[in-house]
């Protein structure tokens, strides 16, 4: 909890868990399980402390990193077990894209992607939370070793950026 934030503010509380994990993506190896291992352990103590669906699936996630797949499936099944769709499009669309993931996690590739359309229907324009959630998700596949082919249909139109000036122009 020393980064700075409170420990009774949840995205505070969450940062440091978010920089290990960033630590953990870069790297490989021990080194990659030691930070995800590490990650987890900050994520399941703002879950315990605070709840939501953003430290219980990282828990799940971070937890495979680190190769414990016993306790990814378990945080995997309470994620499933805890997530109720209602209210905003926006919360909507957290709790059945963080549903999907669980989803994933637990080895039914078929009701994820069932899930995320869902998901992208209640905020379909949204295209930076879909970027997101699959690359999570893309991630999770690729540490179970399994085909990421059944997301193409699910990712946002790709976007060019062009930033400076545009010489010779009348």
């Amino acid at each position: 909890w020393r980064l700075g934030g409170d420990p009774d503010d949840a995205e505070a509380a969450t940062l440091g868990a978010r920089l290990l994990k960033d630590v953990a993506l870069a790297s490989s190896g021990a080194r990659r399980r030691a930070f995800a291992r590490a990650s987890a352990l900050r994520y399941a103590a703002s879950d315990a402390r605070h709840g939501g669906l953003y430290s219980a699936i990282n828990v799940a996630t971070m937890s495979l990193i680190a190769g414990d797949r016993d306790r990814a499936r378990q945080a995997a099944e309470k994620v499933l077990s805890s997530t109720v769709v209602e209210g905003d499009a926006t919360e909507s669309y957290y709790a059945l894209a963080s549903r999907a993931e669980a989803q994933v996690l637990l080895g039914a590739p078929e009701a994820a992607a069932e899930t995320l359309a869902q998901a992208i229907a209640r905020s379909p324009q949204d295209y930076t939370a879909h970027a997101s959630t699959l690359g999570q998700i893309d991630i999770i596949l690729q540490e179970l070793g399994a085909p990421n082919t059944w997301l193409a249909p699910l990712r946002p139109p790709r976007v060019a950026h062009f930033t400076g000036r545009i010489f010779n122009l009348p």
